[in-house]
């Protein structure tokens, strides 16, 4: 049976690390999309490229307070954009986050791994396994577990750690 194609931004695995922390949104952002502390000092979604500080718990319009997961270890379940992700061999490497808009008809997130980038020296995200379900399966569309690899927090360069 071939995995469902859902993207829908991230979710938290497992229990959560941690509550919420409240922040100010400097653009509009959805549940499920990954954010990250700009030079302003508010919060901003991600592009594929940029550090990641948490995961965005609801949404929130410019300058509305969005309560962000921005707890180190905390683990994510996403859905994995390709067929990239397609053995076990696979865990344990780093893939960015395919950063793509959110849905305007139904107003959520839609970003997802990026199977195309898994590498094993840089990447947002580390590839921890596949998510356990009866309809989730290696391959197109899979559901996957994934740690925020590049988090802003270990970040000490200025440009990536403005407004902490």
């Amino acid at each position: 049976m071939a995995n469902a194609d859902r993207p829908r931004g991230f979710e938290p695995y497992g229990e959560a690390q941690g509550s919420p922390v409240k922040r100010i949104a400097g653009e509009q952002i959805r549940k499920g999309e990954f954010v990250v502390i700009a030079s302003d000092g508010l919060m901003d979604v991600i592009t594929n490229t940029t550090v990641v500080r948490g995961l965005a718990m609801n949404d929130a319009a410019l300058n509305e307070i969005v309560m962000v997961l921005e707890a180190r270890n905390q683990l994510y379940v996403g859905q994995v954009q390709d067929s990239a992700f397609n053995v076990q061999t696979d865990c344990g490497l780093l893939v960015d986050v395919l950063a793509t808009g959110e849905d305007a008809v139904y107003n959520s997130a839609r970003m997802e791994v990026n199977g195309s980038t898994i590498q094993t020296t840089t990447g947002q995200l580390e590839l921890i396994a596949l998510k356990t379900a009866d309809d989730n399966a290696f391959g197109e569309f899979a559901d996957v577990v994934v740690r925020i690899n590049e988090w802003q927090g270990d970040n000490t360069a200025a440009a990536d750690y403005a407004g902490i």
